[in-house]
């Protein structure tokens, strides 16, 4: 009882930390793409990509207010090739250029002066997921 007990609450409470660092595809690069149709329109076409993410940057309490928590490239998502039945085959990372403006729009190094982040992707790379080790589950060894 008391391991069903101590499982249940280290799922529980790992749930908030896991939901709020995980980039979010439709949320954090769609609208950086739209930026180039061209380049938003060979993504599509090209690749069918999950919308979330593994692997940003989020901005911690060392910043100023309006951007904490806020995620900053390079992003990595799960992908395959669009139409393709196999499985989300592929990793998928967008590269960025990352700017910071202060309260009068004025460009700053990142610092707590740092209120506003403009972000523009400006290359992507392709290549193929490596296979998950082989590990015992969190559930297998508390039971």
């Amino acid at each position: 009882m008391l391991r069903n007990s101590l499982a249940l609450c280290i799922f529980v409470l790992s749930l908030p930390l896991w939901a709020s660092t995980t980039p979010q595809f439709n949320l954090h690069v769609q609208p950086l793409l739209e930026k180039n149709s061209a380049f938003a329109q060979h993504i599509h076409n090209t690749y069918e990509i999950e919308n979330n993410g593994y692997n940003a940057t989020q901005i911690g309490e060392q910043a100023a207010t309006p951007i904490v928590g806020k995620f900053i490239g390079p992003y990595s998502f799960r992908a395959k090739t669009r139409g393709s039945t196999d499985d989300y085959n592929l990793k998928i990372t967008f590269y960025t250029t990352v700017s910071f403006y202060n309260e009068i729009g004025q460009s700053v190094p990142f610092s707590f002066a740092a209120v506003e982040i403009r972000e523009t992707i400006n290359d992507f790379s392709v290549e193929p997921l490596r296979a998950p080790r082989k590990t015992k589950a969190l559930w297998k060894l508390l039971f």
